[in-house]
C-alpha cells in the first residue's frame, strides 16, 4: 500500500505518542481449546478521543476500531491490528518516522522475520528452539515498554 509521505508521518507521530506495539503472550490452559504451547501475537494499537482520525486509518489500513468510556464524558477509541502480514507493512511503513517506539518498531519487525510460521501448534507441541526464542521477543518488548525514569531523555538523534 503506498501512502504520501505527509500522511504516513502524521501516522507515524500518532503512533509515537499515542501508540501501542506489543508482542502478547497467551498462557497454555486459557479458553476453549485449552492450548498447550503458549500463544504469541503481535499487535499495534493507537488510542485517541478523535474517532475520525481512527476511522481514517482504518479506512487505509483495515483493523479493528473499538471504544470505552473514560469517566463520565469522554470517550476512548482503539484502533487496532494484529494480522501479522498488515502489522509487518504498517510498522515497516512507519519506521524510518518513529522516533521514540523506533526500538520497539524494530525488534517487533525483527521477531516477525525471525519466528517460524504456523498458523497454530494447538496442541501439539511447540519445538523448544521455537517456544525459547518467542518468549526472549516478548521479554525484550516488555523491557523495552517499561516506563524510563523522569530524568531519562531519548538520545538526542532520535528527537531532530
Amino acid at each position: 500500500m503506498k501512502h504520501d509521505l505527509a500522511t504516513v508521518a502524521y501516522i507515524a507521530g500518532l503512533l509515537d505518542g499515542e501508540g501501542h506495539l506489543a508482542i502478547e503472550r497467551t498462557l497454555p490452559g486459557k479458553g476453549l481449546l485449552r492450548i498447550v504451547n503458549p500463544h504469541y501475537g503481535v499487535r499495534v494499537t493507537i488510542s485517541n478521543t478523535h474517532k475520525p482520525t481512527l476511522e481514517w486509518i482504518q479506512s487505509m489500513w483495515g483493523g479493528r476500531l473499538n471504544s470505552q468510556k473514560i469517566g463520565v464524558r469522554q470517550r476512548h477509541y482503539n484502533w487496532s491490528i494484529s494480522n501479522r502480514h498488515i502489522v509487518t507493512e504498517f510498522v515497516a511503513t512507519m519506521l524510518p518516522h518513529l522516533r521514540i517506539k523506533r526500538d520497539q518498531a524494530e525488534l517487533l519487525l525483527d521477531y516477525l522475520a525471525s519466528i517460524t510460521v504456523k498458523r497454530s501448534y494447538g496442541r501439539a507441541t511447540m519445538p523448544i528452539s521455537e517456544a525459547t526464542l518467542r518468549q526472549d521477543y516478548h521479554e525484550r518488548m516488555l523491557a523495552l515498554r517499561r516506563p524510563q525514569r523522569l530524568n531519562e531523555q531519548p538520545p538526542a538523534e532520535r528527537l531532530g
